[in-house]
């Protein structure tokens, strides 16, 4: 009877279907499709024999196949192979150059000096040397021993009274950039700051920020950024782990300060003497490999990292740059990106060592999309550098002939992937104008492909794309132009060193997917006070003898046969939204460290018009106290790091492995999980043209006043042109941070109407509390 209850409880697994046994063990893509056939029956050679007068050859013919490729071997006193493929999947190339591998292989398999798998390559002698010199054909040399600090001060002899930075209509030149700078330098120097020492700079983005920068370097030690808008633990964070004693800030902001080891800081606004001191440039002459800046990137420990960058790395992107695109006396760029972001590197000193003006974009003025496009007309800005969220924006407004950007020659996307969908657009409405997708990280420092679609695809360049632009309830509509895949990352810049390797660290051959490496000049020193991270990312270089290192990236990607490198995702839980670089362990760390919260996944999710949203799976500690979750959450990550929606389950779905089962949460209908909201209709006129508002831009029926923007498929730069719209519809300026603390309809109509009670004379005056700006 035992025995009838143990058959009876072990019927239920007695079938399971090939795609459960595929989920259970975690294999990716198809089960297989290609196939290997070993045939070893003797027909062949009885066919071969004089025996039969009747002979049968051999007849070559075109015939169906269910499989990319088939391999067939036949044995015999020689070894037979064939190679079927289906000619819609796979070219001729290809099929010979598989070959090729499959014949090295067989002749390294019977050499009797190799005895283990890892001992073959696939490769032969003739790939290696295309994968290594060939395609890593970048070696330059340019001017050695030069610095940031000596390039500038040149700069300034040169042109003492040229406009160097504009900001809020205002022009700074050179000289006085340059003397201001150095009175910091000469301060710095006397607080006992030295070689290398770390600087944090916690400052509003102004022009001080600049100043603030170059006087740091110029005072031989290196600069920390620090966004202002970071949550205050955040910010003290990073002070400690940099064992910073020193930092430069302002009244305002050195109040959030708590960092034990920050014994002076130096407050711009405050009575330090700065002004008091020289205006001459310091006699120091910085290293070429010296310490420029520490910036912190998002880390899966739960805590960021600090990103060490060298003179030499910085200067080798300039020159690279400069020889590539070099500027035209007539130009001006724009500086837009985060202080704390890699990019600013170039935006400020790219420019500004060349003698190129650059305009300084304020917060309201990046915010607002129609300020922000207003700025890039006003100014005749030649150059930008935008993630391909935000060119996406700024081409619907080109398409809708709101504005003419035809000034601006220079496009550089980065930050994540580009698609074709979006690359067809830009060429019918700017054909005239240069578009560039480079691929790096800070790292490495920013840069270190780049694809140029005027040198790479000059003739659909030329022919101004192949899909219409459409317009679709006055926005841009791309669904049909193009596909959605990625456009290549392209060629390694100068002095760089691109590998695709596989997980021993050997070369992966053209066409086949690996793990991309960077070596060079462009790779950083490494982590500041994390040697065991360093040990795992920053790996001696085996295919260089000069004893440099290699950074593994985590990226997937493969060649093609001309040397082109595509980008094809991550191996590991690190993403890029809008151009923001996060871990996914940094925010489910964080999240676990609530009170609130017992585990918690965190995934993308893909929302409306292919966008990313982040969303948290959480289960909860007793009970599901969402706002509580939120609250701790914006204690620790910046707004671009908080998860559109947090979701409460009971249990955290597993594979058989015991590993998380992403893939299943990844596949939940949102819609269905979230809790629904009782529909309240707009009680006032500010509601009603908010509901309006924001059903145009959600693209949906209906919004209630308590609706959640972010649940309904919010993000960053919908909240920016929110902002623009908000101001045209209700002339009014909201700051765009609002819209994250207060992210349903309600509560922003409540501020509207404490904030601008003369926009709402007419509409009941309830007590709300202001947040704190």
């Amino acid at each position: 009877q035992g025995l009838q209850q143990e058959q009876i409880r072990s019927r239920k697994y007695q079938y399971a279907s090939l795609s459960d046994i595929q989920r259970w063990t975690e294999l990716p893509g198809d089960l297989f499709d290609s196939i290997l056939v070993f045939e070893n029956f003797p027909v062949a050679k009885v066919l071969e024999s004089d025996e039969w007068l009747l002979k049968v050859d051999n007849v070559i013919m075109n015939e169906d196949t269910n499989y990319p490729l088939n391999i067939i071997i036949f044995t015999g006193d020689r070894l037979e192979v064939q190679f079927k493929y289906n000619a819609s999947l796979l070219d001729e190339t290809t099929l010979l150059q598989i070959s090729e591998h499959f014949r090295h292989v067989l002749l390294q398999i019977i050499d009797s000096n190799v005895s283990t798998v890892k001992e073959i390559s696939l490769l032969t002698t003739r790939e290696e040397h295309t994968l290594l010199h060939s395609f890593n054909d970048t070696n330059r040399r340019y001017l050695p021993d030069t610095t940031i600090k000596s390039i500038f001060e040149a700069r300034v002899e040169i042109s003492p009274e040229a406009t160097a930075i504009i900001f809020r209509d205002k022009r700074y030149s050179y000289r006085e950039i340059n003397e201001r700078a150095n009175q910091i330098a000469h301060y710095l120097l006397k607080s006992g700051v030295g070689k290398e020492t770390l600087v944090p700079v916690l400052l509003d983005r102004s022009v001080e920020v600049i100043i603030a920068l170059l006087g740091i370097l110029k005072a031989g030690a290196a600069y920390i950024p620090l966004d202002a808008g970071y949550p205050q633990e955040r910010i003290n964070y990073i002070l400690q782990n940099s064992g910073a004693g020193v930092m430069i800030t302002d009244k305002k902001h050195s109040e959030i300060v708590s960092a034990p080891g920050m014994k002076n800081m130096i407050c711009l606004d405050g009575q330090n003497n700065i002004r008091e001191q020289a205006l001459t440039n310091t006699d120091l002459s910085p290293d070429k490999d010296q310490l420029i800046c520490v910036l912190f990137t998002s880390g899966s420990s739960g805590k960021p990292k600090g990103v060490e960058l060298v003179n030499d790395s910085i200067l080798n992107r300039f020159y690279w740059m400069w020889e590539s695109y070099p500027f035209e006396s007539h130009e001006t760029c724009v500086l837009k990106t985060s202080f704390s972001f890699g990019d600013h590197i170039w935006e400020i000193f790219g420019p500004l060592l060349q003698g190129i003006p650059s305009l300084l974009l304020a917060g309201e003025e990046l915010f607002d999309l129609d300020i922000f496009m207003q700025q890039l007309t006003m100014h005749k800005i030649t150059r930008i550098i935008l993630v391909p969220s935000l060119l996406h924006a700024v081409l619907g407004k080109v398409a809708a002939d709101e504005t003419d950007l035809s000034q601006l020659k220079y496009w550089t996307c980065s930050g994540e992937a580009l698609t074709s969908n979006l690359t067809d657009v830009f060429r019918i409405l700017l054909p005239s104008a240069r578009l560039i997708n480079i691929y790096g990280s800070t790292e490495v420092t920013a840069d270190v492909t780049y694809y140029d679609f005027s040198i790479e695809q000059p003739d659909m360049l030329a022919e101004g794309g192949k899909h219409p632009v459409k317009f679709v309830n006055g926005k841009l509509d791309m669904s049909e132009a193009g596909d959605y895949k990625n456009v290549p990352i392209g060629r390694p810049v100068a002095n760089a060193r691109i590998y695709v390797l596989d997980k021993q660290h050997r070369l992966c051959p053209v066409g086949v997917q690996g793990e991309i490496f960077v070596g060079g000049i462009p790779v950083a020193r490494g982590y500041l006070n994390h040697p065991e991270l360093m040990e795992s990312k920053f790996i001696r270089d085996p295919f260089n003898d000069n004893g440099s290192f290699m950074y593994s990236t985590g990226d997937l990607g493969r060649w093609s046969p001309d040397g082109i490198l595509a980008y094809l995702g991550r191996i590991d839980h690190q993403v890029k939204i809008r151009g923001n670089r996060m871990e996914l362990g940094e925010i489910e760390n964080t999240l676990n460290g609530s009170p609130d919260v017992k585990q918690s996944v965190v995934v993308i999710h893909a929302g409306k018009n292919k966008d990313k949203l982040l969303v948290a799976y959480v289960v909860p500690e007793g009970e599901f106290k969402k706002q509580e979750i939120v609250q701790y959450l914006k204690r620790y990550l910046p707004d671009y790091m908080l998860p559109s929606m947090i979701i409460g389950i009971e249990k955290i779905p597993l594979m058989i492995s015991g590993k998380i089962d992403r893939k299943q949460l990844e596949a939940l209908p949102l819609s269905s999980l979230l809790p629904e909201n009782t529909y309240e209709p707009p009680g006032n006129e500010t509601e009603a043209i908010l509901c309006e508002i924001w059903e145009e831009l959600l693209e949906v029926k209906r919004v209630g006043v308590y609706d959640n923007f972010f649940e309904l498929g919010g993000h960053s730069l919908l909240a920016m042109r929110m902002v623009a719209y908000i101001r045209k519809r209700l002339e009014i300026s909201v700051p765009m941070n609002i819209l994250f603390h207060l992210n349903n309809i309600n509560d922003l109509s409540k501020y509207i109407t404490l904030k601008f009670p003369e926009k709402n004379e007419n509409e009941d005056q309830q007590e709300y509390e202001l947040i704190n700006l």
